[in-house]
């Protein structure tokens, strides 16, 4: 997609956030954009960020919903959400009942891609990065997208220089977090 293609789709509001809708591959539909720039201009590097993402291949849907099931058992064991566990049942297995979510394909079938998001900001950045965000039943989260690959995921809505230094920075935060609660 060339940056007048996306130009002359753009709808920007007061704020400097220019939307438009574009069909995605990966997902087999129509998903929102956001472009997001104080001076409302699309940089270089947000067109090859968005090319990115509409280059990703239906194949990487496996990835992603990796990422949301992690996600889900994650805030399924740290956090409670209202099912207290009954007899012979952990924080988790309470979750899952309480969410009637219990694998990873229930967990992806429970989420809905919202948009996904490019910030000017990250022009600066060695990586050229995009957000997919995601509203699951449990959480919001957003897959990173570094330089045309899946690579991870953060709750609810990361820093990429985070992941400019380090790919796996929420996967690493996460450890640390499940490490806390041995």
């Amino acid at each position: 997609m060339t940056k007048e293609e996306i130009i002359r789709q753009l709808s920007w509001d007061e704020y400097g956030t220019g939307s438009c809708t574009i069909h995605t591959p990966l997902f087999g539909q129509q998903i929102k954009f956001n472009f997001y720039s104080e001076k409302k201009e699309i940089t270089d590097k947000m067109v090859a960020c968005t090319n990115d993402v509409l280059q990703l291949p239906a194949s990487d849907l496996i990835r992603v919903k990796e990422l949301i099931w992690e996600d889900c058992l994650f805030c399924f064991e740290t956090f409670e959400h209202g099912y207290p566990p009954q007899e012979d049942e952990d924080q988790i297995e309470s979750n899952k009942r309480g969410y009637k979510i219990y694998n990873q394909e229930d967990a992806y079938l429970n989420s809905t891609v919202t948009q996904v998001y490019i910030d000017f900001k990250n022009d600066t950045l060695t990586g050229r990065f995009a957000g997919i965000s995601i509203d699951t039943a449990w959480d919001y989260l957003t897959i990173v997208v570094k330089d045309g690959r899946i690579i991870d995921c953060y709750s609810p809505d990361p820093h990429m220089k985070w992941f400019d230094r380090n790919e796996q920075y929420g996967a690493n935060e996460r450890r640390k977090e499940l490490i806390k609660r041995i």
